[in-house]
Parts: structure tokens; sequence; C-alpha cells
């Protein structure tokens, strides 16, 4: 829905774009898909996926 990014030199998360619906609070997502993506990038032992998915 949004898109992020992820510094694997400095492992800090930011946000490119946000949700394009202004009613949905987009810092819970962002943060839900920041910590989903530590999790892949931890369990693939630093090497980062070319795409993934999460879904709740």
């Amino acid at each position: 829905m949004g898109k992020i990014e992820l510094n694997k030199i400095t492992r800090k998360f930011s946000e490119l774009e946000s949700l394009p619906d202004q009613n949905i609070p987009t810092k819970f997502y962002f943060d839900r898909a920041a910590q989903r993506l530590a999790v892949c990038l931890v369990r693939e032992g630093g090497i980062f996926p070319e795409k993934t998915a999460f879904e709740s």
C-alpha cells in the first residue's frame, strides 16, 4: 500500500510513500512493516530477499 526503505548500512527504515488513504494511521502500518522486514533480515542472516510479502 505504501513504500518503505531499509538502509542496510545504518539498518534504519524510512517511509518513501505513505498510504494513499488519509483516514488510515500510517505510523501503525509503517511500524508493522518495518518490524516484519527486520525479522526477515535477521532470519536470513543479513541477506535480504529481493521481494517479500506479509499478510495478516
